[in-house]
């Protein structure tokens, strides 16, 4: 079973909001916005996360390549602009056709500020 852009959405709100982060909302579907956001109680810092998926169309290699693309496009585009005062991440099926096209950019997404979240089957969240 394919794990869907809103799997991984609620997903990473469910975990965020027991990372005890505030004002939680997670768009689903194709609603506009952010895909994930939330404002930390610790830092009072927002959160913005991007958000990607499978599903059950044929050729998921060449879809994953696409999706890792643009989200990455996206979350660097957002860090280097210089009035952003968010924290930016981006979340992922925690597969491996995912798992290998980010394979080699965890050094990239640290020195870019950008946190990588990985989102399993079953919700679990597992931060890069």
């Amino acid at each position: 079973m394919p794990i869907s852009e809103d799997d991984v959405k609620n997903g990473v709100a469910a975990w965020l909001k027991r990372r005890g982060f505030k004002n939680v909302k997670a768009r689903l579907g194709t609603s506009r916005g952010p895909d994930v956001e939330g404002v930390s109680s610790s830092s009072g810092r927002r959160e913005i996360v991007e958000c990607k998926g499978e599903s059950d169309a044929p050729k998921q290699w060449d879809r994953a390549w696409r999706n890792v693309s643009y989200a990455l496009f996206n979350a660097v585009k957002r860090t280097e602009n210089p009035d952003n005062a968010d924290d930016i991440a981006v979340a992922l099926p925690d597969t491996d056709n995912y798992r290998r096209r980010m394979d080699g950019l965890e050094a990239f997404c640290k020195r870019q500020r950008i946190a990588v979240y990985w989102v399993s089957e079953d919700g679990t969240v597992r931060p890069w």
